[in-house]
């Protein structure tokens, strides 16, 4: 019985302290405070989706008020063979506004969908994010700065999830 609870007692000290080393680490991360001034790069955003109409438009809105010049950034909408009505809206939106364009998947699955806009991306730099996201009007611009000051060749970021906002079905 001793060796079972010194055991338990361990692991549970170890894992104690790789959650306190990973927290003092995390908070020596300096926080991102973008000038905006770096030269834009050129930007693909991929979008895949699959039967999201009832989230699709609120995106596609977001997109559409995304602060960045207008020939360095294109929007692929990939998508996976929806059964809905969020093909038709986004094939109208494409249509409606240049820079955005339809593309049906060549595959089955967000992987593959995701395949499929980056085999078609104009743009180096790739960015993507799913239907049901809603992002602010900066958010290609500060990814762009920070690849661009960090010199990094993969960029996260964190979804903020909100309570204010109905949940997407």
């Amino acid at each position: 019985m001793n060796v079972l609870f010194f055991s338990a007692l361990l692991i549970f000290i170890g894992y104690l302290g790789t959650i306190i080393a990973y927290l003092l680490n995390w908070r020596k991360v300096p926080e991102f405070d973008p000038s905006y001034t770096a030269e834009d790069y050129g930007i693909t955003v991929i979008v895949p989706f699959r039967n999201e109409e009832s989230c699709l438009q609120e995106l596609l809105n977001t997109l559409e008020q995304q602060v960045y010049p207008a020939g360095k950034i294109e929007i692929l909408l990939v998508d996976d063979h929806s059964e809905d009505l969020s093909v038709l809206q986004a094939q109208l939106f494409c249509e409606v506004h240049p820079g955005f364009k339809y593309l049906l998947s060549a595959g089955s699955g967000k992987k593959a969908a995701i395949r499929t806009g980056v085999k078609y991306a104009a743009h180096e730099f790739i960015l993507t994010t799913d239907a049901d996201c809603i992002i602010g009007p900066l958010w290609a611009k500060t990814f762009s700065v920070f690849f661009k000051e960090s010199g990094a060749d993969l960029v996260l970021g964190l979804v903020d999830i909100t309570t204010d906002r109905k949940f997407c079905s």
